[in-house]
């Protein structure tokens, strides 16, 4: 068998080192195929065991310890091999053919045995470059965002105040909504794990800094990116309550003014840097 290595030189002061170049994770085997489908619900699992108590009536995950994504559009699937944060990935992705990266796709891919979990997303990056020919950079543009501001200095609306919780962290120290001893808000009402849909309405109610007010109250349902300028520091509560309906004779309240009517704050129109995620080429894959 014939092995070819490849190497990279780095020059130190004075002294020539050359260092042999690290390998991209592969994954053992792979396949990649366009689905036609046309449906708009899709599955990604990237080799994680199935779910306790996932009713029997959802997808299919695949078998643990393999990559299973079904009928996602490339779009998507970039942005989840790329780590983009949630809600963003719409404005941070920038570049590439529309026409491709809403296409659908079917990846099944078998990592080498004993593969660690942190490596499948290095994985599926090496299996986007070598199939699809991606080719990408970051880089940092002025773009129009919103601002969170206070409306009026010192006070602040109805319904948000300082809190103890932080429902991003206790999420990720692996509190559950079945909890008993589970966060609510003033009111008793369950802070952590419920959107409300009033119908006309959404609410959205949490805990934490505000960067997560931009995140989880406003981001999901605006045009731009939101950024926290509030200049508050520490944990906040708030339930927000708005329409996604532009109807005039709407009794409940748009985004914008509910913000600033019930929060006290201002999402304020701004240009600002933002980095953006952009493609520099990519391609349809050969089917196999």
């Amino acid at each position: 068998m014939t092995r070819v290595a490849w190497f990279t030189t780095v020059i130190l002061v004075g002294v020539g080192i050359t260092l042999p170049a690290q390998n991209p994770p592969v994954f053992e085997v792979a396949s990649v195929k366009q689905n036609p489908s046309g449906e708009s619900r899709w599955t990604f699992n990237l080799g994680a065991p199935r779910p306790p108590g996932l009713p029997a009536t959802a997808p299919q995950l695949g078998p643990p310890g393999t990559v299973t994504i079904t009928n996602a559009p490339l779009r998507f699937i970039i942005e989840q091999a790329y780590s983009l944060p949630l809600q963003l990935g719409r404005f941070m992705l920038v570049g590439g053919s529309e026409k491709i990266l809403s296409m659908q796709f079917d990846i099944r891919a078998k990592p080498p045995e004993g593969a660690p979990q942190s490596q499948m997303l290095p994985m599926l990056q090496t299996l986007l470059a070598d199939r699809f020919k991606l080719r990408t950079h970051r880089e940092t543009r002025q773009v129009p965002i919103y601002a969170i501001v206070v409306a009026r200095q010192g006070r602040l609306g109805p319904e948000i105040r300082e809190s103890r919780h932080d429902c991003d962290a206790l999420r990720a120290a692996g509190a559950k909504p079945t909890d008993a001893d589970k966060p609510v808000d003033s009111k008793g009402r369950d802070l952590c794990w419920r959107n409300i849909d009033f119908g006309a309405a959404q609410g959205v109610r949490y805990a934490g800094p505000l960067a997560m007010l931009a995140t989880r109250g406003a981001q999901p349902y605006v045009d731009r990116p939101v950024v926290d300028a509030t200049g508050l520091t520490g944990n906040y509560e708030w339930q927000l309550t708005f329409t996604m309906r532009d109807t005039p004779d709407s009794t409940v309240p748009s985004i914008y003014t509910a913000f600033q009517e019930q929060l006290g704050l201002k999402l304020e129109p701004r240009t600002g840097p933002f980095e953006v995620f952009v493609i520099d080429s990519v391609e349809m894959p050969t089917p196999d």
